[in-house]
């Protein structure tokens, strides 16, 4: 009994410290740290100054307003991007595309190119879009229209949201003016979230600006072996000439690089011989690449038929910017905005010549000036297009906000290059001695210095540590935004009517299906509902027009409005083109001179569409 009662009394210490009052110091001793160890009383605690956590907070509170701006877009899309009838010929094609496994030869939807736009013109069919149009299709097939929505906003953040605040962080402008640059592009660009082959041209455009601000930041630093953007533009050059025409700006602006870059060796002695070289090498990689595409250099041959057909003044999106719409009025902004950031750019130049006292900041004010040429090169003649055809306005909004990105964080690439002197940091100093027995504070690096420089910091540090992963989860907003709006206020249709398109009635499509019989012969149509009939009922009726202007040439659509509008000799043209029947809108002038002729009968009318025959006796 003793032998245990004093075995009894040795383990009751450890059971007590084990179930005592000291148990978090045994679950330690044994590997355990949920809890917080006591404060050590002679280690040194680091303080935080209130600028810098409220820093920290504003740029967290700020990825999140991102994410929020996002989730906008998506609903945005969701709720305008069928609004355009052209998706509608864009889809058939894609699915004729897929359905033959060819690229058709000719247009297989009306019944007017080949025997007069194309031989009698000479008028050439090129599908210049058709990997685009196959892609809209292809994503149709396994669920409908909504993959289609998530398709373009996702294009759409990618393009006017993540990408462009790549850049800023590139050139380490400061984020929050980034940021507004960022949301006045995106504003300009709204009235053109449509699913259209843009969409990709607009993302193709991002990463082109990107690569090319990469190389010129590069240069500004004054890094000697620049990365070879070839490698990565020539691929995407042949990519994107196989879907749309917008792949010619990805050229105009390298063209401006190189101006400006050969202004500024010739004229300012710059020491950009590489950058110029670059660019050099990548305008021939890209025109090289640009030929890989199944139309080879008539893909480039169309091209001024499309740009500069006469028939572009009845496109209402290539009209001239109206300055009194206030949809233009975030672009204007963008536009002042940009000019502002450029006479900032500018009296850093001044003041970095005026100081110029030895060779190395005459060359780092040489590099500056190359910058600022090409800025300025991109900047008037992106803004002068966009004033002049309004569809070009999202294309320079991009390209805007890169250059505002560019224009204010040039002191901090050139002062991270160790170009430029160091920002000086003002530091407030205890007044009072302390206690020798009483250990001072631990202040943090960014201690003494703003709000504003901690809030900048830190966004940026967020944004770079994020990588591929912010623009998953921007992406991921946007198809929230999707889901919502497509799923529990608009369901997605082709077409969906808007303000500025009505899409002809269940009633009037079911008339036709129906009075198909008595529909026979030639059709005039309105180009619109052109659109509608060649993805309801591809080839019956085949169309006399569609929204393809630059394709059926300018002879035909001319026809289409002298007979529309009822000019003169309109009644001998309707002969020409043997036309049997029409659709077309009850509001134009056709629909009320045929009303007054005896040999034509009214089929069916409501506010969409209006159907007419004319009676053989």
């Amino acid at each position: 009994m003793g032998a245990e009662d004093n075995k009894d009394k040795n383990e009751a210490p450890s059971e007590g410290k084990e179930g005592g009052h000291d148990w978090m110091e045994f679950a330690r001793s044994e590997g355990f740290d949920f809890a917080p160890p006591p404060r050590d009383p002679n280690k040194q605690q680091v303080v935080i100054s209130g600028s810098e956590l409220l820093g920290h907070i504003c740029s967290r509170v700020t990825l999140g307003l991102i994410l929020f701006i996002a989730f906008l877009a998506g609903a945005w899309v969701a709720g305008t991007a069928l609004h355009d009838p052209d998706t509608c010929w864009l889809m058939a094609m894609g699915r004729q595309i897929f359905q033959t496994g060819a690229l058709p030869s000719t247009d297989p939807f009306s019944y007017t190119f080949a025997p007069f736009s194309q031989a009698l013109s000479g008028q050439k069919f090129v599908p210049y879009q058709w990997l685009s149009e196959l892609i809209f299709y292809l994503v149709t097939v396994p669920g409908g229209l909504l993959p289609l929505l998530m398709l373009t906003a996702t294009c759409m953040v990618t393009a006017f949201l993540s990408l462009p605040l790549s850049v800023a962080v590139r050139r380490e402008a400061p984020f929050l003016l980034a940021l507004i640059a960022v949301i006045l592009g995106m504003l300009s660009a709204s009235f053109h979230t449509l699913v259209r082959p843009q969409v990709f041209s607009f993302v193709f455009l991002s990463v082109f600006l990107q690569l090319v601000h990469s190389v010129r930041a590069s240069s500004l630093a004054g890094e000697k072996k620049l990365f070879p953007m070839v490698l990565v533009a020539a691929p995407l050059v042949v990519l994107w000439s196989n879907m749309h025409t917008g792949f010619t700006t990805a050229f105009s602006v390298l063209l401006a690089c190189l101006i400006g870059t050969t202004l500024a060796l010739v004229f300012g002695k710059s020491p950009v011989r590489s950058l110029l070289v670059t660019f050099a090498v990548s305008m021939l990689g890209m025109l090289l690449a640009s030929l890989v595409n199944p139309f080879g250099v008539g893909l480039w041959l169309y091209i001024p038929s499309l740009f500069f057909s006469a028939t572009n003044k009845f496109i209402i999106e290539l009209a001239p910017l109206d300055f009194a719409k206030p949809i233009y009025y975030p672009f204007l902004l963008l536009v002042a905005f940009y000019a502002v950031s450029f006479v900032v750019g500018l009296r850093l130049y001044l003041r970095l010549r005026k100081e110029a006292a030895s060779v190395e900041l005459t060359a780092t004010a040489g590099l500056l000036l190359c910058e600022l040429i090409i800025s300025f090169l991109i900047g008037t003649i992106g803004t002068y297009n966009a004033v002049k055809t309004s569809r070009l306005i999202p294309f320079v909004a991009l390209m805007l906000v890169a250059e505002i990105a560019a224009l204010l964080g040039l002191a901090n690439v050139l002062r991270g290059a160790g170009k430029l002197p160091a920002a000086a940091t003002a530091a407030t100093a205890e007044s009072a001695e302390q206690d020798q027995k009483q250990l001072t504070p631990l202040q943090s690096e960014n201690h003494h210095r703003g709000f504003w420089w901690n809030f900048n910091h830190h966004t940026l540090d967020l944004w770079k540590t994020g990588g591929s992963g912010e623009l998953a989860i921007v992406c991921f907003c946007a198809l929230a935004g999707v889901a919502l709006i497509a799923g529990r206020v608009v369901k997605p249709e082709l077409p969906a009517s808007s303000v500025a398109f009505q899409a002809p009635s269940e009633q009037a499509m079911l008339v036709l299906e129906r009075e198909r019989s008595n529909l026979q012969g030639r059709l005039f149509n309105d180009p619109q509902i052109g659109d509608v009939l060649i993805w309801r009922s591809p080839g019956q009726p085949k169309v006399f027009i569609d929204t393809r202007f630059d394709m059926y040439g300018d002879k035909l659509v001319l026809d289409y409005r002298s007979i529309n509008e009822c000019e003169s000799g309109w009644k001998e043209k309707l002969g020409q083109y043997g036309i049997d029947w029409v659709m077309i809108k009850p509001q134009a002038p056709l629909a009320r001179a045929l009303k007054q002729l005896s040999d034509w009968t009214v089929v069916f009318e409501d506010q969409s569409a209006l159907i007419m025959r004319k009676v053989k006796f």
